[in-house]
Protein backbone atom coordinates (compact mmCIF):
# COMPACT_ATOMS: atom_id res chain seq x y z
CA UNK A 1 0.00 0.00 0.00
CA UNK A 2 1.33 3.51 -0.87
CA UNK A 3 2.68 5.65 2.06
CA UNK A 4 0.11 8.65 3.15
CA UNK A 5 -3.04 6.61 1.63
CA UNK A 6 -5.69 5.94 4.52
CA UNK A 7 -7.47 2.45 4.95
CA UNK A 8 -10.56 3.79 2.60
CA UNK A 9 -8.73 5.35 0.12
CA UNK A 10 -6.18 2.41 -0.09
CA UNK A 11 -9.51 0.26 -0.11
CA UNK A 12 -10.95 2.47 -2.84
CA UNK A 13 -7.70 1.99 -4.98
CA UNK A 14 -8.27 -1.77 -4.73
CA UNK A 15 -11.93 -1.85 -5.54
CA UNK A 16 -10.21 0.53 -8.79
CA UNK A 17 -7.91 -2.30 -9.67
CA UNK A 18 -10.62 -4.64 -10.24
CA UNK A 19 -12.31 -2.77 -12.23
CA UNK A 20 -10.70 -3.98 -15.75
CA UNK A 21 -11.63 -7.36 -14.65
CA UNK A 22 -14.97 -6.66 -13.86
CA UNK A 23 -15.90 -5.50 -17.45
CA UNK A 24 -13.67 -8.03 -19.09
CA UNK A 25 -15.82 -10.72 -17.38
CA UNK A 26 -18.82 -8.92 -18.25
CA UNK A 27 -17.60 -8.00 -21.98
CA UNK A 28 -16.63 -12.13 -22.37
CA UNK A 29 -20.07 -13.07 -21.29
CA UNK A 30 -21.78 -11.08 -23.90
CA UNK A 31 -19.03 -11.81 -26.46
CA UNK A 32 -20.00 -15.71 -25.83
CA UNK A 33 -23.58 -15.09 -26.77
CA UNK A 34 -22.39 -14.77 -30.22
CA UNK A 35 -23.92 -12.37 -32.15
CA UNK A 36 -25.42 -9.04 -31.91
CA UNK A 37 -29.09 -9.98 -31.85
CA UNK A 38 -28.43 -12.54 -29.21
CA UNK A 39 -26.50 -9.68 -27.20
CA UNK A 40 -29.88 -7.21 -28.10
CA UNK A 41 -32.14 -9.84 -26.62
CA UNK A 42 -30.37 -10.22 -23.86
CA UNK A 43 -30.33 -6.91 -22.92
CA UNK A 44 -34.21 -6.76 -23.48
CA UNK A 45 -34.35 -9.31 -20.97
CA UNK A 46 -32.33 -7.26 -18.68
CA UNK A 47 -34.33 -4.42 -19.32
CA UNK A 48 -31.30 -2.12 -20.33
CA UNK A 49 -32.36 0.93 -22.36
CA UNK A 50 -29.75 3.25 -23.96
CA UNK A 51 -29.51 5.94 -26.83
CA UNK A 52 -28.26 5.31 -30.15
CA UNK A 53 -25.09 7.65 -31.82
CA UNK A 54 -23.66 7.96 -27.73
CA UNK A 55 -21.45 6.19 -26.15
CA UNK A 56 -21.93 6.92 -22.87
CA UNK A 57 -25.65 5.93 -23.21
CA UNK A 58 -25.23 2.54 -25.87
CA UNK A 59 -27.01 -0.18 -24.29
CA UNK A 60 -23.80 -2.06 -23.80
CA UNK A 61 -22.68 0.90 -22.11
CA UNK A 62 -25.44 1.34 -19.79
CA UNK A 63 -25.39 -2.61 -18.66
CA UNK A 64 -21.26 -2.33 -18.61
CA UNK A 65 -21.26 0.56 -16.08
CA UNK A 66 -24.79 -0.89 -14.22
CA UNK A 67 -22.46 -4.17 -13.38
CA UNK A 68 -19.28 -2.70 -12.90
CA UNK A 69 -20.21 0.71 -10.75
CA UNK A 70 -17.63 2.83 -13.28
CA UNK A 71 -18.71 4.58 -15.88
CA UNK A 72 -17.97 3.08 -19.38
CA UNK A 73 -18.15 4.18 -23.34
CA UNK A 74 -18.47 1.71 -25.73
CA UNK A 75 -18.61 2.58 -30.00
CA UNK A 76 -17.56 0.68 -32.56
CA UNK A 77 -13.93 0.61 -32.26
CA UNK A 78 -13.14 0.77 -28.49
CA UNK A 79 -14.59 0.32 -24.85
CA UNK A 80 -13.72 3.17 -22.69
CA UNK A 81 -13.59 3.35 -18.71
CA UNK A 82 -12.63 5.32 -16.24
CA UNK A 83 -10.34 3.47 -13.87
CA UNK A 84 -8.47 5.97 -10.99
CA UNK A 85 -9.05 8.55 -12.64
CA UNK A 86 -7.52 7.87 -16.20
CA UNK A 87 -9.39 6.12 -19.10
CA UNK A 88 -8.59 2.55 -20.27
CA UNK A 89 -9.54 1.29 -24.29
CA UNK A 90 -10.25 -1.64 -24.66
CA UNK A 91 -11.06 -3.01 -28.28
CA UNK A 92 -14.58 -3.93 -29.04
CA UNK A 93 -14.97 -7.88 -30.14
CA UNK A 94 -16.89 -8.36 -33.25
CA UNK A 95 -19.99 -8.86 -31.84
CA UNK A 96 -20.28 -6.14 -30.04
CA UNK A 97 -19.09 -3.53 -33.27
CA UNK A 98 -22.22 -5.27 -34.97
CA UNK A 99 -24.31 -4.64 -31.94
CA UNK A 100 -23.34 -1.15 -31.48
CA UNK A 101 -23.59 -0.73 -35.69
CA UNK A 102 -27.12 -2.14 -35.71
CA UNK A 103 -28.29 -0.43 -32.54
CA UNK A 104 -27.37 3.10 -33.42
CA UNK A 105 -29.07 2.27 -36.97
CA UNK A 106 -32.08 2.07 -35.00
CA UNK A 107 -32.36 -2.07 -35.46
CA UNK A 108 -33.35 -2.60 -31.69
CA UNK A 109 -35.87 -0.08 -30.79
CA UNK A 110 -36.98 -1.86 -27.83
CA UNK A 111 -33.33 -0.82 -26.04
CA UNK A 112 -33.89 2.57 -27.22
CA UNK A 113 -34.20 5.21 -24.01
CA UNK A 114 -38.45 6.77 -24.71
CA UNK A 115 -36.59 10.11 -24.99
CA UNK A 116 -34.43 8.99 -27.46
CA UNK A 117 -34.96 11.38 -30.38
CA UNK A 118 -31.48 10.72 -32.69
CA UNK A 119 -32.00 10.99 -36.15
CA UNK A 120 -31.49 7.24 -37.65
CA UNK A 121 -28.08 7.47 -39.63
CA UNK A 122 -28.13 8.14 -43.37
CA UNK A 123 -28.76 4.81 -45.19
CA UNK A 124 -25.84 3.72 -47.14
CA UNK A 125 -25.78 0.70 -49.81
CA UNK A 126 -22.64 0.23 -51.68
CA UNK A 127 -24.62 0.38 -55.35
CA UNK A 128 -26.46 3.67 -54.44
CA UNK A 129 -24.91 6.80 -56.01
CA UNK A 130 -25.64 10.12 -54.26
Amino acid sequence: MPSGLSSSEAQWLLEQEKLPARVAGNLAMLCELGSADRIAAYLARKGVKGKRGRPAWCAIAVYLSDRSGTPVGVNREYIDLLVACRTVKISSPEPLREFVRKFDHGDYPGLVKGDDKSPLPPARYPDSIA
